[in-house]
């Protein structure tokens, strides 16, 4: 089979690389598909029992051997790749603020002993912050009326986090920079 095969045919509006050099891509109604070297593999809805949340897709993330999917108005999806089981993070079963996810980053936070590995989601809603505890997802979510540290919009566009800790987030209203 050629190495094309199986590549969505809805237009490209995001890509990420995972640590095992595989190539993500999500797709603007076609889902996501993913490069291996050699061969494309795509994943729809449908293909996946509604487990991807929907084939419009804003954004990918990669963390490990989680693949992180942020959805036009869905929510955001998560495929472990070892298990190939799908989970989805919505307005309806967690405390992400906005079903649009425009962008997703992932950093370690808290101190050791006891440091967490973090999901960073930026919606239309504000920003959302997701980590395990040991025992449970906790979610903070900040926005424009978020006493402290607020949002200059609460329509969060990107972010990106730098090596030094500090977080740039980029919103319709401006930017804003956060110092870990």
């Amino acid at each position: 089979a050629a190495p094309y095969t199986n590549f969505p045919t809805a237009p490209v509006t995001c890509a990420a690389v995972g640590s095992d050099d595989r190539v993500w891509v999500g797709t603007n109604g076609g889902g996501i598909a993913v490069y291996d070297g050699l061969y494309w593999t795509q994943y729809t809805q449908s293909s996946t029992s509604g487990g991807l949340a929907s084939d419009v897709v804003r954004s990918i993330g990669v963390d490990g051997t989680e693949v992180w999917v942020g959805t036009d108005n869905a929510g955001v999806s998560r495929l472990n790749t070892t298990t190939g089981q799908w989970t989805t993070f919505n307005t309806s079963n967690s405390s992400l603020p906005h079903n649009r996810v425009n962008a997703i980053a992932f950093a370690w936070v808290g101190s050791w002993p006891n440091p967490s590995r973090a999901r960073f989601f930026a919606t239309d809603g504000g920003l959302a912050q997701q980590h395990w505890n040991g025992t449970q997802y906790v979610w903070t979510v900040v926005t424009t009326s978020t006493g402290g540290a607020s949002l200059l919009s609460n329509k969060v566009h990107d972010l990106a986090h730098g090596a030094s800790g500090t977080f740039w987030i980029v919103t319709a209203g401006g930017v804003n920079k956060v110092v870990d």
